[in-house]
């Protein structure tokens, strides 16, 4: 037993996310560990007035996993002249074990039954999820929140937020297989209001309650259409010491009352999407609508947004053997659907991808999309509002041509992008139309003999305002070289840029990074690098800048 406690205390203690088929423990291998170990030294200089860093900096650290009957439990630690630490990647340790159709989840896990409903969100208990034949079933319990009291910072005397302890519970039940499913899910969730001491400030948390129901259905029919829906409806109550209300006047459903209570506070909101596709052997199309309510929130999610609906019509098709394929979408979505805000916001997204392969060596791609926002006051909340009306266009052009033999490999690509922005409202006059145009050009030459390297790029960057215009020429040479079968590793490349305003030059830059690294008996690996950067401001006296920094490093894998 005193062997033992050890590793029980090392289990309880270790934070991992597992999946471990019972049925192969037998097969898996009592104990193993791998992982690394690396030391790093670095060096800095600067002729900068003020130095950004340390001039030297020394950081010890490793990760080592270390394996228990298929259980992988990783750690990571660090030291250095200015701290120490040791920590665990989560903090938290869960299982999930399988057997056939049942799997058990036990400890800290993450599990999602729909979008809407419990949504990933981590918790710390129990739960199973079965698929005996066709019936689809789950169930978990935990405690999705820890109790936080309200302490006062000392330094700024601020007042931290509390939080209640927080449990909950989801059930589903289904049926049907990987393609044709239908799911009923439920999740409730409740706040402990004695889990913590009475709030400073009441206004500031209240214990809150929630029941949520949603379905779940895919369904594939004919070969080649299929139909998704995700809905859910939420009993959101806010205070549960706010005052009841009578279920008969407002029409609330026993399904609602047989679990909670509803109050003043309690909010009924719902929130779902539904696609349905067609898949054809040279023609796709698809259509999907969504719809999430205001404030609509459940406490199996960390996050949603809300208040917003859209539409969205996807087709693609191929031509020519699939030598040219393309895909376009169009949608539509607005957002203030209880028109109880003082504007609407509508957006229009269109885009469109083509992609053009002759044969294996060369291809060309070209991207665009064309986004609009406009800005529709309400009457009945105000008089006056911003105009806003906004036009984005995005066009991005790709291609790529491979020469040479499988040996002598000899790669040029071009690019070009385009982007532009139309702002109309009624509280600027300039800077409201502004474009970017980003050319570039490269080459690259690979001899997989040699086992040599080069590289070359020219890019612009040219960037307009209503106020003035920018550009930015860069220039980047490179290579890379590997000796005694891999055993050493060098590589390196140069960059320079420069800035002109209106015409007129502003500033240069040279920046240049080199790396050796030298492998010794798979296990050991020495490497050094260098960076060096070199900037100048042209119409600023003493604005020249120099920083250099390398690094040494030694690492160690073991397993």
């Amino acid at each position: 037993m005193r062997r033992a406690l050890p590793l029980i205390l090392l289990l309880l203690t270790t934070s991992h996310v597992i999946a471990q088929d019972l049925g192969n423990l037998k097969d898996a291998k009592p104990i193993g560990y791998s992982g690394n170990l690396s030391l790093r030294l670095n060096t800095y200089s600067t002729t900068r007035e003020q130095s950004v860093r340390s001039p030297f900096f020394w950081t010890l650290s490793g990760s080592p996993t270390l394996n228990v009957y298929g259980v992988t439990m990783p750690f990571y630690f660090s030291f250095s002249q200015k701290n120490q630490d040791y920590r665990q990647p989560f903090n938290q340790f869960g299982l999930s074990p399988y057997y056939k159709w049942l799997r058990l989840h036990v400890g800290y896990r993450n599990i999602s039954f729909s979008d809407y409903t419990l949504a990933n969100h981590t918790f710390m208990g129990a739960g199973f999820e079965a698929e005996p034949g066709l019936l689809r079933l789950g169930f978990i319990y935990g405690r999705f929140l820890k109790a936080v009291q309200q302490p006062i910072d000392t330094l700024s005397g601020e007042i931290i937020r509390p939080t209640f302890a927080r449990r909950g519970m989801a059930a589903k039940v289904g049926f049907g297989t990987y393609n044709n499913y239908v799911d009923l899910i439920m999740f409730k969730g409740k706040d402990d209001p004695t889990s913590i001491d009475a709030p400073l400030q009441r206004s500031a948390v209240q214990p809150a309650e929630n029941l949520v129901y949603g379905i779940k259905a895919h369904q594939l029919f004919m070969k080649i259409f299929t139909f998704d829906v995700d809905y859910g409806f939420s009993i959101y109550n806010n205070d549960i010491n706010a005052e009841k209300i009578d279920p008969a006047a407002y029409k609330v459903p026993k399904v609602v009352t047989a679990f909670m209570d509803p109050r003043a506070s309690t909010t009924f909101l719902m929130a779902g999407k539904a696609s349905i596709a067609m898949r054809l052997k040279l023609l796709q199309l698809r259509l999907q609508a969504t719809r999430v309510e205001p404030d609509y929130q459940s406490m199996g999610s960390y996050f949603l947004n809300n208040d917003y609906q859209n539409v969205t019509i996807a087709p693609s098709w191929s031509m020519f053997k699939s030598k040219i394929r393309v895909t376009g979408s169009v949608g539509i979505q607005k957002n203030n659907l209880f028109n109880d805000k003082i504007s609407t916001t509508n957006r229009k997204i269109n885009s469109v991808n083509v992609t053009f392969m002759p044969n294996s060596k060369v291809s060309l791609t070209g991207f665009y999309t064309n986004y609009r926002i406009n800005q529709d006051r309400n009457v009945r909340l105000t008089l006056d509002t911003l105009k806003l009306n906004q036009f984005s266009d995005n066009l991005n052009i790709n291609g790529m041509w491979n020469l040479g033999t499988k040996q002598r490999k000899h790669t040029v690509n071009a690019g070009f992008n385009y982007q532009a922005l139309k702002d109309d409202n009624n509280m600027s006059e300039t800077n409201n139309n502004t474009s970017s145009v980003n050319p570039m050009v490269g080459y690259r030459f690979q001899n997989t003999v040699a086992k040599l390297g080069l590289f070359a790029s020219v890019n612009l960057n040219k960037f307009t305002t209503d106020l003035n215009q920018t550009d930015r020429w860069g220039y980047t040479l490179g290579s890379n070289k590997t000796f005694r079968d891999d055993i050493i590793t060098v590589n390196a490349s140069a960059t320079y840029f420069t800035i002109n305003v209106d015409g007129a030059k502003q500033s240069n830059a040279l920046s240049f990074n080199g790396r050796g690294s030298l492998r010794i008996k798979e296990r050991h690996t020495l490497d050094l690098s260098l960076g060096l950067v070199s900037r100048k401001v042209l119409n600023r006296a003493n604005s020249d800048t120099r920083d250099i920094l390398a690094n040494f490093g030694y690492n160690f894998n073991f397993r």
